[in-house]
């Protein structure tokens, strides 16, 4: 486990070695005088490269230290369903809107929001957003639920004291105030447990790509570890994760 972990933080390392050269290059002042969708575009690009890294870092310890098939970090051995994954992010996105809309001030934002970028640049915006998400929260989903959550719940042979490790991992990684923190530590049970019931991946990435996707879209600035969430926010989602794990287990 340890070399695996170190080859996946490696390629995340490499990831911001060569961003960071980028910019030294003169990335970063180049974009300066862009307008703000243009910024927004790079680090989003600047993602793909990161978290791809570390995931095929991942993929490799996986594939040739475990020395086992990559597709069993993807699913216990049923199939994948991408149809899964589709309805999952179906319904995280009627959910997301359910618990967001009725925020103070929500409508105002989305409004502001739509005026920020250029019609012609949404399709844009949305592609290469919905690409660092796909690769970027993939990545997440392979080393927390597909790799470390299976590691440690055949080491500690219980696998709900796994998923509550891997939820407090999950939260450790991520910032944020309390209320921020404990809506990370909310998903990362739901995901876990559902990982477990599922013996996929696939309805854990679906919604978490299109969680973030939305987010980074509609609220930049406000990912969902931020100083600014609210426990008000917290019942939101814990109410939204309830039904959809519901879904899920119907399923």
């Amino acid at each position: 486990m340890p070399l695996t972990l170190m080859l996946y933080v490696g390629g995340v390392v490499l990831g911001i070695a060569l961003h960071t050269q980028a910019n030294i290059s003169g990335l970063k002042e180049a974009i300066k005088s862009q307008p703000v969708h243009v910024q927004e575009i790079v680090p989003l690009i600047a993602t793909i490269l990161i978290t791809g890294l570390g995931l095929v870092g991942c993929l490799v310890g996986i594939r040739f230290v475990h020395h086992k098939p990559l597709a069993r970090v993807f699913t216990d051995g049923r199939s994948f369903r991408f149809g899964l994954a589709l309805q999952s992010a179906t319904l995280w996105t009627l959910l997301w809107l359910g618990f967001t809309l009725p925020l103070p001030g929500a409508w105002e934002g989305l409004v502001r929001r739509t005026g920020e970028i250029p019609l012609a640049w949404w399709p844009i915006v949305f592609v290469v957003t919905l690409a660092a998400m796909i690769v970027g929260r993939t990545a997440e989903e392979v080393l927390f639920r597909g790799y470390l959550l299976t590691r440690l719940a055949a080491w500690v042979k219980r696998p709900w004291l796994a998923v509550a490790m891997v939820a407090l991992s999950f939260s450790i990684v991520h910032r944020g105030n309390f209320a921020a923190l404990t809506v990370i530590t909310l998903f990362g049970i739901a995901w876990g447990a559902a990982c477990i019931r599922a013996g996929t991946l696939a309805p854990m990435i679906g919604a978490h790509v299109v969680h973030d996707t939305l987010n980074v879209l509609l609220q930049p600035g406000d990912p969902n570890a931020n100083a600014s969430t609210t426990w008000s926010e917290v019942v939101f989602i814990a109410v939204a994760l309830s039904v959809w794990f519901g879904w899920l287990f119907w399923t």
